[in-house]
This record gives C-alpha cells, sequence and structure tokens, in this order.
C-alpha cells in the first residue's frame, strides 16, 4: 500500500477506503513456495469462507467477461433480419429455446446467422458465450461460438468425443456509443470468416452447409484470448485437428489469478498458505505490478513454437506453456503493436516522454513509463511506487467507473495523495489548471481530464475527439502532437489517425486545441508543478 498518502477528502463526505491488512513481509515469500507447490481449485472452494468478499467481487467486470449466450445475458438488439456492418459482416440473430438438458428453465438461447456478403448462403450457429456486456462501464459485447473437429457449432461438448474450440463472431456491439443502436455495430476480424470475395471461408452453395474451415481454428479464442479471460489457464494443441482445446481453464478472472493456486490454503485455512500481492510491494514490487500487467498489456509469448498466443506463455514447438503464479512478466511475454509512437522522433519538440496506448487493454504499459512507477526516473522503480490497488479495489465495484477506490469525479482519488504534495489549496490547483474549480460540474481543473485523457479505444469510435479508456502514463498530451499526427497520417483525431489530447477532449476546436494550448501556456498553465 502506497506510504505517505492521507485521504483528502475534496468536494465530498467522508469516505473510507478499505484498505487488506498485510501478513507479515517474511510470510510474503513462504506464500508464493506454497503457490508453486499448490492446485487450482475454483472460485466456488474460496466462497466457503470468504462469501461476503466473494459476493462483491462477483459483481465486477472481471467477473462478468465470458457468460452463457442467454437471453439475460444479452445487452445487443436482438433482431432476426439480414443487417450489414459497413459492408464487411451480413449477419441476423434470434433467440431460440435452449434444449440442452441442463437447461435453466424458459430461458433463451441467442443464435446467430451469418451470410456471404450477398445475402446468400445463410448457416446459423449457436452461441455459447457473450464476451463482454456484463458491466456498467465496459461498453462492448461480443459473440462466442463453441466447434467440434468437423468445424460444426456445438453447444457445451464435454469428453474425449467431444473437445471444442471456440471462435468469436465476427460482429461486436458497442452499448455505450452514443450514436445510437443502427451505428453501433461493428465488423471484428472479418477476415477470420469471410474470403476476399465475399464469400464465407468453406462455405458450399446448400443451406446450413457451411463448415468453419481448419483454417480458422488458428484464430480461436483459445490462442489468442483466453489466457486473460481465466484462471488456472491450460490450454493444448490437438495436432490431427488444428484445434486449440480448453483444458480445465476457469472462465473469467477469479480469485486465484490474484492470489495464486489455492488447494493449500483451502485445506488448511492458513493465511500463510495464500498469496497477497500487496505483501510483495517493498521486495518484489515488479512481481506485484505484474500480477495486473500480465493481462493489463498487449503482446505475445516467448519462445520458438508453430505458433503465437495473444497472452505471456512459452510456446515449445505446439507445446503452450503457462507462467507460474508469481513469474516475472518480463520472461513470458513480448509487447505488441497497440502505441501511438507519440514519444519518436518524428515529432520533433513536441516528442511526449511517454508512448501512449492506442488500444485497449494496456493500462499496465502505461502505467510502468509514469512517475508513479519509476519516480522519475525511467531506468528503474521508484522506491516508494504507486500500485494499481491503490487506486483501485480489487475485490467490488468501487465507488465509481472501474473499480476505483473513491471518486474521481471530484478528485478526490487523485488529491488522495496529491494533497500533500504541493495541491492543497483550490488556488495552486488553479493556478496549475488555469481553470475554474469545478471538477464534479462542468469538469473543469479535474486532475484525469489532463493527465489521463483518453487516447485508447475499445467500444467507440473516435467520438467528440476522444476514445474510451483513458491513458495511464499521467502525462498530459500536447495539442500540438496531435496536430502533427493528423497532418502526417492524413486523417483526424476522429478516425482514429491522431491521438486526442486534453483540450480537444473538452473542446471542439478546429486546430485539435493547439491555439487554445498555447495561450494556456502563456498564461502560465502547468508550471505550478507539485510532486
Amino acid at each position: 500500500m502506497r506510504t505517505g498518502c492521507r485521504i483528502y477528502l475534496a468536494l465530498a463526505a467522508v469516505t473510507a477506503l478499505a484498505w487488506v491488512v498485510a501478513v507479515p513481509m517474511e510470510a510474503a515469500g513462504q506464500a508464493l513456495d506454497v503457490a508453486k507447490k499448490a492446485d487450482y481449485v475454483g472460485a466456488p472452494a474460496c466462497k466457503t469462507c470468504h462469501s461476503t468478499i466473494y459476493g462483491k467481487y462477483e459483481k465486477t467486470a472481471h467477473t462478468m467477461k465470458t457468460r452463457e449466450g442467454l437471453k439475460t445475458n444479452v445487452v445487443m438488439p436482438v433482431k432476426n433480419k439480414k443487417t450489414s456492418i459497413d459492408g464487411k459482416v451480413m449477419f441476423s440473430l434470434r433467440y431460440k429455446a435452449d434444449t440442452r438438458p441442463d437447461a435453466r428453465g424458459a430461458d433463451r438461447r441467442l443464435w446467430i446467422t451469418l451470410y456471404n456478403l450477398d445475402g446468400t448462403n445463410a448457416t446459423e450457429y449457436p452461441v455459447a458465450l457473450t464476451l463482454g456486456g456484463g458491466s456498467d462501464f465496459a461498453g462492448k459485447q461480443r459473440l462466442i461460438g463453441e466447434f467440434d473437429a468437423n468445424g460444426d457449432g456445438v453447444l457445451n461438448a464435454d469428453g474425449p468425443d467431444g473437445d471444442v474450440t471456440r471462435l468469436i463472431f465476427p460482429v461486436q456491439f458497442n452499448h455505450h456509443d452514443p450514436r445510437g443502436d443502427a451505428d453501433s455495430w461493428a465488423p471484428y476480424h472479418p477476415e477470420h470468416w469471410y474470403n476476399e470475395d465475399g464469400t464465407l471461408i468453406g462455405s458450399s452453395v446448400a443451406r446450413f452447409s457451411v463448415k468453419v474451415a481448419e483454417s480458422q481454428f488458428k484464430n480461436s479464442w483459445e490462442r489468442r484470448c483466453i489466457g486473460c479471460h481465466s484462471t488456472g489457464t491450460a490450454v493444448t494443441f490437438d495436432k490431427p485437428t488444428g484445434m486449440f482445446i480448453n483444458n480445465g481453464s476457469e472462465f473469467n478472472v477469479w480469485c486465484e489469478a490474484c492470489h495464486g493456486p489455492g488447494s493449500k490454503h483451502a485445506a488448511s485455512a492458513n493465511a500463510k498458505d495464500i498469496t497477497n500481492p500487496a505483501d510483495w510491494e517493498a521486495k518484489r514490487a515488479q512481481q506485484a505490478m505484474d500480477v495486473c500487467a500480465t493481462c493489463h498489456i498487449r503482446g505475445s509469448n516467448v519462445g520458438s513454437g508453430k505458433f503465437t498466443t495473444g497472452y505471456p506463455a512459452k510456446v515449445k514447438n505446439t507445446r503452450i506453456i503457462m507462467p507460474p503464479f508469481g513469474a516475472l512478466l518480463a520472461d513470458w511475454y513480448k509487447p505488441g503493436e497497440g502505441t501511438w509512437g507519440s514519444n519518436g522522433d518524428a515529432w520533433g519538440k513536441d516528442a511526449t516522454d511517454a508512448n501512449f496506448s492506442k488500444k485497449h487493454h494496456q493500462q499496465g504499459f502505461g502505467f510502468i513509463q509514469s512517475a508513479h512507477w519509476t519516480g522519475g526516473d525511467d531506468s528503474k522503480i521508484a522506491s516508494n511506487p504507486v500500485f494499481c490497488w491503490d487506486c483501485h479495489d480489487p475485490h467490488s465495484k468501487g465507488a465509481e467507473g472501474p473499480q476505483l477506490r473513491v471518486s474521481n469525479d471530484d478528485n478526490t482519488l487523485c488529491l488522495n495523495c496529491h494533497a500533500d504534495t504541493g495541491f492543497g489549496d483550490v488556488a495552486t490547483i488553479q493556478e496549475h489548471t488555469q481553470h475554474s474549480y469545478k471538477p464534479d460540474t462542468i469538469g473543469t481543473s479535474r486532475c484525469s481530464k489532463c493527465h489521463m485523457p483518453k487516447t485508447a479505444k475499445s467500444a467507440t469510435w473516435y467520438n467528440d475527439n476522444a476514445g474510451d479508456i483513458h491513458s495511464h502514463t499521467f502525462e498530459a498530451v500536447p495539442a500540438n502532437l496531435t496536430k502533427k499526427m493528423a497532418r502526417k497520417n492524413k486523417g483526424t483525431d476522429e478516425d482514429g489517425k491522431a491521438i486526442p489530447n486534453g483540450c480537444n477532449g473538452c473542446h471542439d476546436d478546429d486546430d485539435y486545441g493547439t491555439a487554445r494550448w498555447k495561450r494556456w501556456k502563456k498564461a502560465g498553465g502547468g508550471q505550478t508543478r507539485g510532486r
């Protein structure tokens, strides 16, 4: 836990922070050793003793990424008519009775029909799982199908003759997109499903005879995604069929994803037999950070295997080896693309020290560049760094947004620490921001508006000059950098060709806020600095 910070009540009532009480430091190393010898037992085993915290945690986005493809879990509009998405996907949706033996009452299963782009050759598949759509702030939903070795869509197959691989259908619904339902559909990797001539891969002329081609298996959820959407991940590659098969992973991010395998602890009920990453802060800071960063990054495995994964692992020939709990991320991961390249030589004096994220799930990548982690010296970790859980509540939905411990909108979250580092009064903050102090109403002088611009996107276009995911470098984006990128890339900040900045996140200026930024700097904006 971050020391030297006090709870500062900006414009809010008293708010209590429920910090976890750590076990002694000598026990942290012992718990890590225990994790190496323990097995994953699943979240229900944790619930037996920790029912209160389990009840809070099961309502977070971490536990709701994948759910059964049933009507109660669907947030997208379901219409049984042909719908085209940007001329790249043709589909329709409908509900049908769920006929599985263990079906829950009258709940109905979602089915998706895919067509050639000219509307011919309809093929209907059951939706096994929904991906996303289960939280208040994560604004997208995708659909997952299960397929057997013949390429047929199946449901909940099991046993040696029922192994399946999962594919994400080529549709995404952005349910927080302000443009409305009609414009909120986006194609999701249509190249995984369609040939260049607009026909479905593996299709034939007969209705309902389309088989998912073996070549599509390489794009399966198990190869590209499962490592960050499950606990105790185990995946095998079946060489004869080309299928990537889940081998016992617990879907979604549950207790043991962050606390390590819990069989020893479940048997002993001893705190020394389970890990709390917060206990690593002093002596294993990087490992503590990597518990979160393992998924909040973008990249692939290491090794010289026959394929790559979309998550940290080692691939030897066709064997996927997952990192043991507590392993250093750098030993299991190669960084991938997904940034703006904002600190390159191309931008001259407008280059930033940090490289900002452009795509989603990269908060860890941004954070390790920040002074919160480095203390201002990029060559090392700060002596008293900030950790993810200092701002985010790991175990509940939190006060607002993405599991924040206290409110961000009224600056309480930032001022918890920065009130003691030079910004303890409104006058100083206004001198720094050159704006009025109304963070919780119109947003002026809200710390995150300038220091955490929405440079990345997940479930929207770059509407209103911004994405939908905050940068975690905590560095302001100069308006001139946006303008330079727009010119070089022959686009705008609304089509993903130029990085959004703090000015045009609030002001819709034709010049990307460059004139406003110049006036702000001349007036002394940003010159009053804390720590």
